[in-house]
Protein backbone atom coordinates (compact mmCIF):
# COMPACT_ATOMS: atom_id res chain seq x y z
CA UNK A 1 0.00 0.00 0.00
CA UNK A 2 1.42 3.37 -0.95
CA UNK A 3 2.30 5.94 1.68
CA UNK A 4 -0.18 8.40 0.14
CA UNK A 5 -3.02 5.86 0.37
CA UNK A 6 -2.14 5.08 4.00
CA UNK A 7 -2.24 8.80 4.82
CA UNK A 8 -5.64 9.17 3.13
CA UNK A 9 -6.99 6.16 5.04
CA UNK A 10 -5.73 7.62 8.32
CA UNK A 11 -7.45 10.93 7.55
CA UNK A 12 -10.72 9.12 6.80
CA UNK A 13 -10.40 7.18 10.07
CA UNK A 14 -9.79 10.39 12.06
CA UNK A 15 -12.72 12.10 10.31
CA UNK A 16 -15.04 9.17 11.10
CA UNK A 17 -13.99 9.25 14.75
CA UNK A 18 -14.52 13.01 14.95
CA UNK A 19 -17.93 12.66 13.32
CA UNK A 20 -18.93 9.94 15.77
CA UNK A 21 -17.80 11.91 18.81
CA UNK A 22 -19.66 15.01 17.61
CA UNK A 23 -22.82 13.00 16.95
CA UNK A 24 -22.68 11.37 20.37
CA UNK A 25 -24.05 14.51 21.94
CA UNK A 26 -27.07 14.66 19.61
CA UNK A 27 -28.06 11.05 18.94
CA UNK A 28 -30.48 9.65 21.50
CA UNK A 29 -31.63 6.67 19.44
CA UNK A 30 -29.50 4.68 17.04
CA UNK A 31 -30.95 2.81 14.08
CA UNK A 32 -28.20 0.19 14.32
CA UNK A 33 -25.91 -1.15 17.02
CA UNK A 34 -22.94 -2.61 15.13
CA UNK A 35 -21.74 -5.71 17.00
CA UNK A 36 -18.28 -6.75 15.83
CA UNK A 37 -14.85 -8.00 16.77
CA UNK A 38 -12.41 -5.17 17.40
CA UNK A 39 -9.91 -7.17 15.33
CA UNK A 40 -12.08 -6.12 12.36
CA UNK A 41 -11.92 -2.38 13.08
CA UNK A 42 -10.57 -1.71 9.58
CA UNK A 43 -13.69 -3.34 8.08
CA UNK A 44 -16.05 -1.72 10.57
CA UNK A 45 -14.89 1.74 9.54
CA UNK A 46 -16.06 1.05 6.00
CA UNK A 47 -19.34 -0.55 7.10
CA UNK A 48 -20.00 2.37 9.46
CA UNK A 49 -19.33 4.84 6.67
CA UNK A 50 -21.56 2.98 4.18
CA UNK A 51 -24.45 2.71 6.64
CA UNK A 52 -24.25 6.36 7.71
CA UNK A 53 -24.07 7.42 4.05
CA UNK A 54 -27.35 5.54 3.59
CA UNK A 55 -28.95 7.65 6.33
CA UNK A 56 -28.66 5.29 9.31
CA UNK A 57 -27.48 6.37 12.75
CA UNK A 58 -24.99 3.69 13.79
CA UNK A 59 -23.48 2.95 17.19
CA UNK A 60 -19.90 1.64 17.28
CA UNK A 61 -18.42 1.49 20.77
CA UNK A 62 -14.95 2.81 19.96
CA UNK A 63 -16.42 5.72 17.98
CA UNK A 64 -19.09 6.87 20.45
CA UNK A 65 -17.55 5.70 23.70
CA UNK A 66 -13.79 5.79 23.05
CA UNK A 67 -12.99 5.83 26.77
CA UNK A 68 -14.37 2.31 27.28
CA UNK A 69 -11.40 0.13 28.15
CA UNK A 70 -11.02 -3.25 26.50
CA UNK A 71 -8.35 -4.14 29.07
CA UNK A 72 -10.42 -3.31 32.14
CA UNK A 73 -13.91 -4.68 31.47
CA UNK A 74 -16.20 -4.25 34.45
CA UNK A 75 -19.83 -3.64 35.43
CA UNK A 76 -19.63 -0.04 34.16
CA UNK A 77 -18.52 -1.27 30.72
CA UNK A 78 -21.39 -3.77 30.59
CA UNK A 79 -23.90 -1.11 31.71
CA UNK A 80 -22.70 1.30 29.03
CA UNK A 81 -23.03 -1.33 26.30
CA UNK A 82 -26.44 -2.46 27.64
CA UNK A 83 -27.65 1.17 27.69
CA UNK A 84 -26.43 1.70 24.11
CA UNK A 85 -28.25 -1.46 23.01
CA UNK A 86 -31.43 -0.12 24.65
CA UNK A 87 -30.90 3.13 22.69
CA UNK A 88 -30.72 1.16 19.42
CA UNK A 89 -33.58 -0.03 17.23
CA UNK A 90 -31.65 -3.02 15.87
CA UNK A 91 -28.37 -4.88 16.03
CA UNK A 92 -26.28 -5.98 13.07
CA UNK A 93 -23.95 -8.83 14.01
CA UNK A 94 -20.94 -8.42 11.69
CA UNK A 95 -19.58 -11.92 11.36
CA UNK A 96 -16.07 -12.57 10.06
CA UNK A 97 -13.43 -15.21 10.80
CA UNK A 98 -12.59 -13.12 13.91
CA UNK A 99 -16.14 -13.15 15.33
CA UNK A 100 -16.08 -16.56 17.06
CA UNK A 101 -13.24 -15.35 19.32
CA UNK A 102 -15.25 -12.37 20.58
CA UNK A 103 -16.66 -12.73 24.08
CA UNK A 104 -18.86 -9.63 23.70
CA UNK A 105 -20.64 -10.35 20.42
CA UNK A 106 -22.79 -13.28 21.63
CA UNK A 107 -23.65 -11.30 24.77
CA UNK A 108 -24.66 -8.22 22.74
CA UNK A 109 -26.72 -10.41 20.41
CA UNK A 110 -28.53 -12.02 23.34
CA UNK A 111 -29.20 -8.69 25.06
CA UNK A 112 -30.71 -7.16 21.91
CA UNK A 113 -32.68 -10.32 21.13
CA UNK A 114 -34.12 -10.25 24.64
CA UNK A 115 -34.99 -6.55 24.57
CA UNK A 116 -36.27 -6.06 21.04
CA UNK A 117 -35.91 -9.26 19.01
CA UNK A 118 -34.29 -7.19 16.27
CA UNK A 119 -31.03 -8.89 15.33
CA UNK A 120 -29.70 -9.54 11.83
CA UNK A 121 -26.43 -11.05 10.67
CA UNK A 122 -24.13 -9.11 8.34
CA UNK A 123 -21.69 -11.71 7.00
CA UNK A 124 -18.37 -10.42 5.68
CA UNK A 125 -16.34 -12.78 3.52
CA UNK A 126 -12.90 -12.32 1.99
CA UNK A 127 -14.18 -12.66 -1.58
CA UNK A 128 -17.56 -12.32 -3.24
CA UNK A 129 -17.38 -15.99 -4.27
CA UNK A 130 -16.85 -17.19 -0.72
CA UNK A 131 -19.98 -18.60 0.92
CA UNK A 132 -20.87 -17.48 4.43
CA UNK A 133 -20.91 -20.33 6.94
CA UNK A 134 -21.94 -19.00 10.31
CA UNK A 135 -22.04 -20.34 13.82
CA UNK A 136 -25.01 -22.59 14.50
CA UNK A 137 -27.05 -20.21 16.68
CA UNK A 138 -26.75 -17.36 14.17
CA UNK A 139 -28.91 -19.30 11.71
CA UNK A 140 -32.04 -18.28 13.60
CA UNK A 141 -31.59 -14.64 12.60
CA UNK A 142 -32.20 -12.89 9.29
CA UNK A 143 -29.16 -11.81 7.35
CA UNK A 144 -28.26 -8.65 5.43
CA UNK A 145 -26.56 -8.64 2.04
CA UNK A 146 -24.28 -6.01 0.49
CA UNK A 147 -27.26 -4.20 -1.02
CA UNK A 148 -28.79 -3.78 2.45
CA UNK A 149 -31.56 -6.29 1.79
CA UNK A 150 -32.72 -8.36 4.75
CA UNK A 151 -33.48 -12.05 4.20
CA UNK A 152 -35.47 -13.95 6.79
CA UNK A 153 -35.01 -17.63 7.56
CA UNK A 154 -38.18 -18.55 5.65
CA UNK A 155 -36.37 -17.48 2.43
CA UNK A 156 -39.17 -15.11 1.47
CA UNK A 157 -38.52 -12.07 -0.68
CA UNK A 158 -36.02 -9.70 0.90
CA UNK A 159 -37.05 -6.58 2.75
CA UNK A 160 -35.04 -3.35 2.81
CA UNK A 161 -32.98 -2.66 5.90
CA UNK A 162 -34.98 0.55 6.41
CA UNK A 163 -38.29 -1.36 6.51
CA UNK A 164 -36.87 -4.15 8.65
CA UNK A 165 -35.65 -1.69 11.29
CA UNK A 166 -39.12 -0.10 11.46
Amino acid sequence: MSRCLKLQMRRVHVRILQLGINLQKTVQVFDIFLSHSYADAHLIRGIYYALTQNGFSVYVDWIYDPKLSRNNVNATTAKTIRDRIKQSKSLLFVTTPNSPASKWMPWECGVMDGYKNKVAILPVTRTSQQIYQGQEYLGIYPYVDGSLNVYTSDKSLPDSLVNWIK
